[in-house]
């Protein structure tokens, strides 16, 4: 390879004294076959300089890197110019200052460099960038493209290794007015914030004011600080967001990444639009099937989706799903058909699969005041709430019907104060510790079995009508002369038969099997209760 170099300057030896001669170059030019170089430099002292230079380097691309650094980089960097001061020995380069502008690029770096025989240089340098524009990036790094990057970002890192081979130990980065588009999901944020320690076994994240906008939903006010330790353990220290009215605030854990095997989350939402969240899942649902990110089967041509409730359920979750944790309290839930306030749930289940017939834990739910707005719809379009109000509807057609009311035997709506229940799951079987519902109408109490993977039901049930319109026949009522009964609901899940109970329910039953679950309940749940992350 030819090179050539001139140059216009001031030399001074100094009588050859080493240690003071210096080198001044007002202008020099260095040339080869591939590349020029051009500026201006200061060398004092031979054998141990001091350099002071500044640099019109040309633009590199891909090859070039290689060429230069034996490991090809796809990156194009424009025609730059660059500064530096750096002493210089025969083994190592301390480099006092050095900054580069190349476009929009803004850099700047010091720290050492090792020049050992027979191998590459290594570098252990302090690197930043400041204030660099993302829509500059596409020029630079071609494959960011697609991401659509929009904002500024201004970056610090620890650098170290050989040229080859480089590695990143502690690092910082912010940007302002971000957006970009990733996996068809587009994100902008005002302001982001990452930092990480000891070669990224430390990361930390922050977002404030962000939006995130993914099939027609939008996140807005997205709000958040994370933390990953070792690469695997993600604490959310805190989320909050709003999406169609709805607040949510929380914290959570996921463990390990990038295939979690736990998922635990505390959180609250002050307001959940039951239709919103089933259009949302739906819509997710479809993605996924699109992206064949799970199994979900979609109906073929001429195929209809009138398949049992519990298989349309199934075909929502992922074949693979990690165990989860958590506790979560809603503030109110709005649908067609019911209204409620103050839901407040905690579960800890494992072995979520499609089939369901692995899965295990326990869960339990409080509801406060609401409504039920019309029964017979939303029994038919949620089968499981059959046989939740069915001793409602079996007490209020005994009713009705006891004084010949048969137009009114099946009831329209329900007011509850309170409804609350404890389940344990065991390989896909749901056992119900205890359920209970207090309303001005009833109290009902409720215990037994559900098997989801093979659809069957095993309950017993006991309730009371807080009012009747006429006497009652002696099996009707419990010891104290009240409208109550105990059955049980066995058999298919979707179309449960009903068995009376032969003896009546006694003057206290219904009041202390709930004090009993209770008890249990707050003993068993007490752990997530004190959730921390």
């Amino acid at each position: 390879m030819n090179v050539s170099l001139t140059f216009k300057g001031v030399a001074d030896f100094d009588g050859f004294n080493m240690d003071r001669a210096f080198l001044r170059a007002e202008k020099f030019t260095l040339k080869s076959s591939s590349y020029s170089v051009s500026g201006s430099l200061r060398l004092v002292g031979f054998k141990s300089p001091n350099l002071d230079a500044s640099l019109h380097l040309p633009a590199l691309e891909p090859s070039d890197w290689e060429n230069l650094l034996g490991k090809r980089w796809n990156v194009h960097l424009p025609q730059s110019d660059c500064e530096f001061d750096a002493d210089i020995s025969s083994a190592d380069i301390y480099l006092r200052r050095f900054t580069i502008v190349a476009g929009s690029l803004n850099g700047s770096a010091e720290g050492e460099i090792s020049l050992p025989k027979n191998s590459f240089p290594q570098a252990r340098l302090a690197v930043s960038v400041s204030d660099f524009p993302l829509d500059f990036a596409d020029s630079i790094f071609p494959p960011v493209k697609v991401y659509r990057l929009k904002g500024t970002v201004s970056a610090s890192a620890q650098v170290n290794g050989t040229f080859k081979q480089m590695r990143i130990e502690n690092s910082t980065f912010s940007a302002e007015n971000f957006s970009s588009r990733i996996f068809g999901v587009r994100e902008k944020a005002r302001h982001l914030d990452f930092a990480s320690l000891d070669n990224f076994a430390k990361m930390s994240f922050h977002a404030r004011d962000s939006e995130v906008r993914t099939a027609s939903n939008t996140f807005s006010k997205v709000n958040g600080n994370f933390l990953l330790l070792n690469k695997r353990d993600l604490r959310i220290r805190s989320l909050y967001f709003k999406w169609k009215g709805s607040v949510f605030r929380g914290k959570g854990r996921v463990f390990p990444l990038p295939k979690p095997r736990m998922v635990a989350i505390a959180g609250s939402i002050n307001k959940i639009d039951y239709e919103q969240v089933e259009n949302f899942l739906e819509q997710m649902r479809n993605l996924d099937s699109q992206e064949k990110s799970h199994s979900a089967r979609l109906p073929q041509a001429g195929e209809s989706w009138q398949k049992r409730w519990v298989r349309q359920f199934k075909s929502f979750i992922p074949k693979k799903f990690p165990n989860t944790m958590g506790g979560i309290h809603i503030g109110e839930i709005v649908q067609n058909d019911f209204f409620v306030k103050n839901v407040n749930l905690l579960w800890k289940l494992q072995g979520v699969t499609p089939r369901l017939n692995h899965l295990s834990g326990e869960a339990g739910i409080t509801l406060g005041k609401g409504e039920v707005k019309d029964i017979e719809s939303l029994q038919k379009s949620h089968k499981l709430l059959k046989i939740i109000f069915l001793p409602y509807v079996y007490m209020h057609k005994m009713n009705s019907l006891s004084v010949l009311s048969a137009a009114k035997a099946y009831p329209k709506t329900l007011d509850f104060n309170e409804i609350q229940g404890e389940y344990g799951i065991r390989n896909g079987v749901i056992t119900t510790r205890f359920s209970y519902v207090n309303g001005p109408e009833l109290i009902a109490y409720a215990q037994g079995k559900a098997d989801f993977a093979k659809e069957k039901i095993d309950m017993s049930v006991l309730t009371r009508l807080t009012h009747y319109s006429a006497p009652l026949p002696e099996w009707w009522v419990d010891e104290l002369g009240r409208p109550a009964i105990g059955f049980r609901v066995t058999g298919d899940l979707n179309h449960p038969d009903v068995e009376p109970r032969l003896s009546k329910i006694k003057a206290g039953e219904i009041e202390g099997d709930v004090k009993r679950g209770r008890r249990e309940e707050r003993i068993r749940f007490r752990s997530l209760r004190r959730l921390k992350f």
